[in-house]
């Protein structure tokens, strides 16, 4: 009966009462599942930022091994060039020098392997003058000289 009483007295109908009531759940329901789904989203956004750095991180390195790597062949070529003036010089002294300093960059850990034939090249042609020399030398019967490098004497 008050229902009645309610309705023709312009009151508000229980099923519209019960609407009104589920709208704001509704919208709190909407809002929770919306939140949650911008919740996978920052985490997925979050996921490709951290790739985005760890890649980027990993190029700089990369580029960076790269420099380190030309500027040890850069300082290794200019203490070839060095050591090769010195190894060619008139002056024993320098020539000593400079064959030590071919023989210790040879086993240096600055030379890289693509560079060892390079000092066995400037190696070969300072050996092969003397050795060229010995054998025109004994070939004619003539009396060769031999200076010792290393401080031996026989």
């Amino acid at each position: 009966m008050q229902t009645a009483a309610a309705a023709s007295s312009g009151g508000t109908p229980w099923w519209l009462s019960l609407l009104l009531a589920t709208i704001p759940l509704a919208g709190a329901v909407l809002g929770v599942i919306l939140l949650r789904r911008t919740g996978k989203e920052t985490v997925q956004v979050s996921e490709e930022s951290l790739a985005n750095a760890v890649s980027a991180r990993l190029e700089t390195r990369l580029s960076a091994l790269e420099l380190d790597k030309w500027c040890r062949r850069e300082e290794t070529m200019r203490m070839l060039r060095w050591a090769t003036e010195r190894a060619t010089s008139k002056d024993d002294n320098e020539a000593v020098i400079g064959t030590r300093v071919l023989e210790a960059l040879g086993q240096s850990e600055l030379l890289q392997p693509e560079d060892q034939g390079l000092i066995d090249a400037v190696l070969d042609v300072l050996l092969e003058e003397p050795e060229s020399a010995y054998t025109e030398a004994s070939s004619t019967g003539d009396e060769v000289e031999v200076d010792l490098v290393d401080g031996e004497q026989g």
